[in-house]
């Protein structure tokens, strides 16, 4: 996916940045909402870099059944410029390539305003969002894609964000290694009752 618009946070945190470990991408509950988030960061651009085009799992090696659960990093964004939210978080999802089906979930958000700047304020998000859709030949007849839903709210740092979209998504590696799913670019999340622009992706790995 390549997505550059993940902003690096402003704080030293290349230090902190495997403290707890990765459990699933979600690290210690224990840590500081900004050590947290450096872990998403680093989590999130570690797989993301691998996701790109030329890394497309090939069609003919799609499963015709079998499942996996892929563990990784969601991210939201919503706001114009300098107000701008940005949130990383935890995501794992599950694809069912028996009944060609997809689910999961993305928790545990961390993250604020003014992110890659001095003025950056990072907090923690409670809510969860859910990903439901197919994998398969669902998606303009692609055999290595997904397409479905991200819905859900979540709530922090005074806001209240609700989001539901459409998402699509590819498979990467040879082995369907990993996967990446983006709502469309014209999505609009409803912040505190107002449309406001924004969007979602999730990146993951088995």
């Amino acid at each position: 996916m390549g997505n550059s618009r993940v902003k690096k946070y402003f704080l030293t945190l290349a230090g902190f940045a495997l403290i707890g470990g990765l459990t699933g991408c979600g690290g210690s509950s224990s840590n500081s909402p900004v050590t947290q988030y450096g872990v998403f960061y680093d989590a999130y651009n570690s797989i993301d870099n691998k996701n790109v085009p030329a890394n497309f799992t090939p069609e003919n090696n799609m499963p015709n059944s079998g499942a996996v659960t892929y563990s990784g990093v969601g991210f939201v964004f919503y706001g114009v410029g300098a107000s701008e939210t940005q949130l990383l978080g935890e995501t794992n999802i599950r694809a069912n390539f028996g009944n060609d089906s997809l689910s999961g979930t993305m928790t545990n958000f961390v993250g604020g305003t003014g992110i890659g700047t001095s003025a950056e304020q990072i907090s923690g998000f409670d809510g969860t969002l859910s990903v439901t859709g197919e994998v398969g030949t669902v998606a303009a007849g692609c055999n290595a894609c997904l397409i479905g839903n991200l819905s859900g709210t979540l709530q922090g740092a005074g806001d209240t964000v609700q989001i539901n979209s459409g998402i699509l998504g590819d498979f990467y590696g040879t082995a369907y290694n990993s996967i990446g799913g983006f709502t469309p670019n014209n999505t609009q999340l409803n912040v505190d009752g107002v449309l406001t622009p924004g969007g979602a992706n999730f990146v993951a790995e088995r």
